[in-house]
């Protein structure tokens, strides 16, 4: 099982991958969707047209999904920067059990 360090890491190095991916697929739509404005201004026809707007349905399913993965990436390492190692759990129980354990033997 890989260490909560190296988890995290693996995390950050998926998020600047796939941020690459958003800002590419983000500059994919915004070009699909001026090569659709313009297509519609220069008076194209309907199949032209029709091409470009199913490019630009695709371009912007892309980014969504994109969007979504970054989200549940995002969840993943605020989970792994909150949660405490095991370890520290169990050397808290220890020191409080001291102090307890001491606190008895002096009454």
């Amino acid at each position: 099982m890989a260490t909560r360090a190296k988890q995290l890491d693996e995390v950050k190095a998926a998020l600047t991958a796939l941020q690459e991916k958003i800002q590419e697929a983000e500059e994919e739509r915004k070009v699909s969707k001026s090569q659709l404005e313009n297509a519609i201004l220069e008076g194209k026809p309907v199949d032209v047209t029709a091409a470009l707007k199913a490019l630009l349905e695709s371009a912007s399913a892309n980014l969504t999904g994109l969007q979504r993965k970054e989200e549940e990436l995002l969840k993943r390492e605020n989970i792994l920067t909150q949660e405490q190692p095991a370890g520290i759990y169990m050397s808290n129980f220890r020191g409080c059990c001291r102090r307890i354990k001491g606190n008895q033997n002096a009454t």
